[in-house]
């Protein structure tokens, strides 16, 4: 009896002008990317789209977590779960985490972060991505 929504948030990358296409062309171009990755997440967890609600956020701030609280707080949500993928303790300190953000936000909202223990990012990993 409860309603599951699936939240992902998508924004505007600096440079999106060398590309000729307007802020507007883009970040439609980026709504669209950022709702094909909820439907692949969803088919790669074997969930029908039916059964969840998908809320696609514009992050001008480059924060996935506070639209993740806003949405949450917005919709009156009993919980947020949010996926971590881990990293060592060498490689967090290069990246940041957005579960680990999260963590640290004065929120009413219960937070539940599920770690697949197969994916842990590394120092040398986390060196590559910068």
């Amino acid at each position: 009896g409860c309603e599951i929504i699936l939240q992902n948030s998508y924004e505007v990358p600096t440079g999106y002008h060398m590309t000729g296409k307007t802020y507007e062309e883009f970040s439609d171009i980026m709504r669209q990317n950022a709702m094909e990755d909820a439907q692949e997440f969803l088919k790669k967890n074997k969930i029908e789209e039916k059964d969840v609600r998908i809320v696609l956020s514009f992050d001008d701030e480059d924060d996935p977590g506070e639209r993740a609280y806003q949405v949450a707080s917005s919709e009156k949500a009993d919980l947020i779960v949010i996926a971590s993928r881990g990293r060592t303790e060498f490689a967090s300190l290069l990246l940041g985490s957005v579960a680990e953000k999260m963590l640290r936000y004065d929120s009413n909202i219960p937070l539940l972060i599920v770690k697949d223990k197969k994916e842990n990012l590394g120092f040398f990993q986390a060196l590559l991505r910068i």
